[in-house]
This record gives C-alpha cells, sequence and structure tokens, in this order.
C-alpha cells in the first residue's frame, strides 16, 4: 500500500474513533412561553415575551398593541384530592 494511503486510512479511522468517543449534546430546555404578546406595527412578527399586561403595554406604547399569547397555557392544576406525583 502506498504511504500516502495509508496515511489517509489511519487519519479516517483515527476521525471515526473520535466521532464515537463524543458525548451527545444535552438537550436544550424549550423556551418559556409567555402570556402577553406585543404586535408592533410596521414589523411583520409579534414579540412574545411578556409576562404581565403591564410589561407589554410599557414596551407596546406608541409602538404597537398587546395581546393574549395563544400559545400560552397556565399550569394545570392537579384535581382535588389527587396529588401531583
Amino acid at each position: 500500500m502506498k504511504p500516502s494511503l495509508l496515511l489517509l486510512a489511519a487519519l479516517g479511522g483515527a476521525a471515526l474513533a473520535g466521532g464515537m468517543l463524543q458525548q451527545p449534546a444535552p438537550a436544550q430546555a424549550a423556551a418559556p412561553i409567555y402570556p402577553w404578546c406585543m404586535q408592533p406595527s410596521g414589523r411583520w412578527g409579534p414579540d412574545c415575551y411578556y409576562a404581565t399586561i403591564e410589561q407589554c403595554r410599557a414596551a407596546a406604547s406608541a409602538v404597537g398593541f398587546c395581546y393574549q399569547n395563544p400559545a400560552f397555557t397556565p399550569n394545570p392544576v392537579p384535581a382535588p384530592g389527587r396529588r401531583a406525583r
């Protein structure tokens, strides 16, 4: 076998072995979904990063309007008599 092919095979094997030894990346936490959105005028997308209507109104003053985030669902309350595990 030619020396260049032997070197190429060795480098390829080392790369494969290194790839197998890597740990998988931890899953990213899901971004929180906030209850209020602000729709700026003159832009196409809403900003849904507000925990209270007051925060949203302060950010939206003179540049847009606020509305409840349709994707937001509050934490469910366990039924009476049942404990959350």
